[in-house]
């Protein structure tokens, strides 16, 4: 195993070279570490709001105040999937920790595996092998994790003082809302509720997102009422074969898993606020043909430029070029986000470009910039999905390449969170 000094955190990273400089990578970026198994990390759109020069979706939106969320992750580096459009930084598919036997502390390959609560519902073949957490590993319990994040929120916003409004930068010291969206999938960290309620607890909303592979944990938040402000969960495909491809999976029962927790959002959103998520990318989810290449190669170092500083990336301007680009929805793929629509039922629908930047730039991930949706088909699709779904399109945010759509007037009128 890596040294233990940074934050414990390699207690779950596999001994690999590869892995010790995701590692740095991630420090280098700015991540904040917690504990074993978290991190913090501020969003580029906090910058942007402390000098009075944007805000992100989730303030156009829902009235989220950019410089005081905290970007955050209870399970760093722990996933069940490896989307290829994830911009998150993670160790590729063929490096990763095995999910179901990681969380499994100190068991043999061999012998029978008892998991920690709601997370043992896939079978484990025992022909295969696995990389094991150590035997004395513990989760960190959730209030020592959010001291840390909010400390570490702190650290990192410090950093914008000399730039930063000064009523905006003592509002950003205490923050109101938390994301827990960071990197990794949260639902696996099995103290997930309590971290939730301790958010509550200290007066801040929280968002959580989850891929949909653990719907048991989805049903033990709603059954110990410990639900977050917002439930997201990530819809990823139109189809279990494009799922599997775009995931990079080829374990059916997780496609399975994930309607099964679409299901159970349907009942939690009779009462509570939910929302399905996109990442549309061309070639692979969108039913989109891809850009012609010499279309975007023109501005593509100063559209990753504006896209890291989470600034707006740059439209073609000339009409011409805006015509190659236009519109090429399929029409089944349509259908096929539109049945997972009305099988969840959210009240919120956001439509989404993939954004071309941090892990999803990787050459194993095989995406390029021009599989990036232009901000006119984002529009498109979303009308599209609309006119599907019978949602209503409220808002957008150009500056992100995303759409949203409600589930009907109320929803729409309601979708601003207004904090006490």
């Amino acid at each position: 195993m890596l040294p233990f000094k940074i934050g414990g955190f390699a207690n779950i990273i596999m001994e690999t070279t590869s892995s010790g400089q995701l590692f740095q990578r991630l420090r280098k970026q700015g991540y904040h570490l917690v504990g074993k198994h978290s991190a913090v990390k501020a969003c580029k759109w906090a910058g942007c709001a402390l000098r009075r020069e944007g805000k992100c979706y989730k303030h156009a939106f829902y009235g989220i105040e950019s410089h005081r969320c905290v970007q955050c992750t209870p399970a760093l580096q722990f996933c069940t999937l490896s989307c290829r459009f994830c911009w998150r930084m993670m160790p590729e598919i063929s490096k990763r920790v095995p999910y179901e036997p990681a969380l499994i502390c100190g068991t043999d390959a061999q012998a029978p595996m008892k998991p920690p609560d709601g997370l043992g519902r896939l079978e484990i073949s025992p022909e295969e092998k696995w990389q094991k957490l150590p035997t004395d590993f513990e989760w960190d319990d959730a209030g020592t994790i959010i001291d840390g994040l909010l400390m570490g929120q702190k650290k990192l916003v410090s950093g914008f003082g000399a730039f930063a409004d000064k009523k905006m930068f003592g509002e950003a010291l205490a923050p109101r809302h938390a994301a827990i969206s960071l990197t990794g999938e949260p639902t696996i960290y099995p103290h997930l509720g309590e971290l939730i309620c301790e958010f509550h607890k200290r007066e801040m909303t929280t968002f959580l997102v989850t891929n949909g592979t653990l719907p048991q944990q989805i049903r033990k938040l709603e059954a110990e009422k410990r639900l977050p402000t917002q439930l997201y969960v990530s819809m990823v495909a139109p189809d279990e074969k494009t799922y599997l491809q775009t995931a990079q999976t080829e374990d059916k029962r997780l496609w399975k898993n994930y309607l099964e927790t679409l299901e159970i959002l349907k009942g939690i959103g009779k009462c509570h606020r939910t929302a399905l998520r996109m990442t549309l990318v061309k070639r692979l989810n969108a039913g989109t043909r891809n850009t012609q290449p010499e279309t975007l190669t023109c501005w593509s170092e100063r559209s990753e430029t504006a896209l890291m500083a989470g600034a707006p990336t740059p439209e073609p301007q000339d009409n011409s070029m805006k015509a190659r680009v236009a519109p090429t929805c399929h029409r089944n793929c349509i259908d096929g986000y539109a049945k997972q629509i009305e099988l969840a039922k959210p009240w919120y629908v956001e439509v989404k470009s993939f954004v071309y930047v941090g892990g999803a730039r990787k050459e194993e991930r095989g995406l390029c910039l021009n599989d990036m949706l232009m901000m006119e088909e984002v529009r498109e699709f979303a009308k599209l999905l609309a006119e599907k779904t019978g949602y209503i399109i409220a808002a957008e945010h150009a500056p992100s390449r995303v759409v949203l759509l409600c589930r009907n007037e109320n929803a729409a009128e309601g979708r601003i969170i207004k904090h006490a």
